[in-house]
């Protein structure tokens, strides 16, 4: 988790901002997304979570409801955040969740759902956030990807596919948006200490393939393990 945060917090030094530095981190309220806002907070930034659950306890983060899924939720999240801040400095599109399966094993349904949240979730936030980054001139926006996300692993093919997804939506971004002096990073973490696997569901189609399914649930039980 150190070397994950100190690989974020590089790449953000470089860029110039405004005194008040506002950043917004999508899926921040465990794991990952939730080390990175408390990193965030510490140095001093004005900290904005977007999440589906907000809490209900007080804190020097701020909370806002969003389901990034959702084009209504998304763009009205973003609205109370420049209401509020007035200007966003850094998107951290954190917010993705895997699923363990065959290929054969996925319904196209689970599949649709996935990127859904991992390539259309990061598609929704920068398409929201990008207008005012333009505005300011200025803006980075940094998208968790995956070693998945530069090769695939049986059991996590389509996870590994929607980060590959996400490696070339930002390839292509931090070109696109640089006239306006915009940057966009990849944050690539390997495994990590948390609780991500134990939350991924698997594949559900074809049930009468019990040796596809075991090797998952296998999988599955050596990536909590970790």
């Amino acid at each position: 988790m150190n070397k994950y945060l100190l690989a974020l917090a590089l790449v953000c030094c470089s860029v110039t901002f405004a005194e008040e530095r506002v950043v917004v981190i999508t899926g921040g309220s465990q794991g990952m997304g939730f080390a990175t806002a408390q990193a965030f907070q510490e140095k001093g930034w004005q900290v904005w979570v977007a999440t589906r659950s907000v809490p209900e306890e007080a804190s020097e983060i701020h909370y806002v409801q969003m389901d990034v899924s959702n084009d209504v939720s998304v763009t009205q999240a973003v609205d109370t955040i420049m209401a509020q801040a007035k200007r966003i400095d850094v998107l951290v599109n954190n917010a993705g969740y895997g699923i363990v399966g065959t290929e054969e094993t996925i319904e196209i349904e689970e599949a649709k759902a996935l990127f859904d949240v991992n390539v259309f979730g990061v598609m929704r936030m920068t398409q929201a956030v990008l207008p005012h980054m333009r505005a300011q001139n200025s803006g980075h926006i940094i998208n968790i990807s995956s070693t998945s996300g530069i090769r695939a692993i049986p059991g996590l093919g389509l996870y590994a596919a929607s980060k590959f997804a996400v490696e070339g939506l930002t390839e292509a971004l931090a070109v696109e948006a640089s006239r306006w002096n915009i940057r966009a990073s990849l944050i690539v973490p390997g495994t990590v200490n948390n609780d991500w696997a134990s939350h991924c569901p698997q594949g559900t189609r074809l049930p009468e393939l019990e040796s596809d399914h075991a090797l998952c649930q296998k999988l599955q039980k050596r990536l909590i393990a970790l």
